[in-house]
């Protein structure tokens, strides 16, 4: 299948489901956007049928993908993705997990650490770092899935899957941003992929007011310690982010 194809590969706690809201499903129309966030795999498997029947067709796809998911399919699909903070992304994402009950996250390391987040947020994040599933799968998330990794890889991430991933984002078909600078890319996608004058834009609630969870833990309130532990398991994520913000400069200098 060679048209056009656009795939957010959407790395989570970035600002991707605000990006959906406000660009990929007014561009497109969510009943033409291929949701992949249960059940990944086999729902990506049924593209290609939906790709034949004028009524089901999607013109775009969006879940926790790695850059290159449709390969196959889609040989010249174009990704998207949007990048943030590295430790404020891994908070973000426990802050998540704090607030999810029934997360699996809390039978990995006990109900214990969980409980005691609010007063002990440091044995939380340690407790969750040194469990080693979580600690391979839940670090360096940025640099696994732009290095085009499953998602859910067995490997730890490594200095290849960074130089991989650099290499992809110098691709002309991975569309990258900054979480910090969001409502811009969005603005540029609207300019690049306008949305048809036949298809107006369903109203969506404003995606400041969306999924506000408790800030339980917050950099500044974890030990230098605990910070150091954070950075040195995300130390790919660093770096990658690092690259991400000197092109934003130059673009801006630019």
């Amino acid at each position: 299948m060679t048209e056009p194809f656009l795939v957010h590969a959407h790395i989570p706690k970035t600002g991707g489901s605000a990006l959906n809201q406000r660009f990929l499903f007014p561009r497109f129309g969510q009943d033409r956007v291929q949701m992949l966030y249960r059940y990944v795999f086999e729902a990506a498997h049924r593209l290609p049928k939906r790709h034949t029947s004028p009524a089901m067709r999607c013109f775009a796809a969006t879940g926790h993908v790695p850059y290159g998911f449709f390969s196959r399919v889609y040989p010249s699909a174009t990704y998207l993705s949007v990048f943030r903070e590295p430790l404020a992304r891994s908070l973000s994402f426990l802050n998540f997990v704090l607030a999810t009950p029934d997360h699996k996250v809390h039978e990995r390391i006990g109900a214990d650490p969980a409980r005691n987040a609010a007063d002990d947020p440091d044995g939380f994040v340690m407790a969750v770092l040194q469990e080693p599933r979580l600690a391979t799968v839940q670090s360096n998330v940025q640099t696994r899935l732009a290095s085009g990794c499953a998602r859910l890889g067995e490997m730890p991430v490594d200095a290849l899957h960074l130089d991989v991933a650099e290499a992809n984002m110098a691709r002309s078909d991975y569309l990258i941003g900054d979480q910090a600078q969001l409502a811009r890319l969005i603005g540029e996608l609207r300019s690049r992929y306008p949305i048809p004058h036949q298809q107006a834009p369903t109203p969506q609630p404003d995606p400041r007011t969306e999924k506000r969870l408790p800030k339980t833990l917050r950099v500044d309130a974890l030990a230098p310690a605990t910070v150091a532990a954070l950075e040195q398991a995300n130390r790919f994520d660093l770096a990658l982010y690092e690259q991400i913000q000197a092109r934003s400069a130059n673009l801006a200098a630019a």
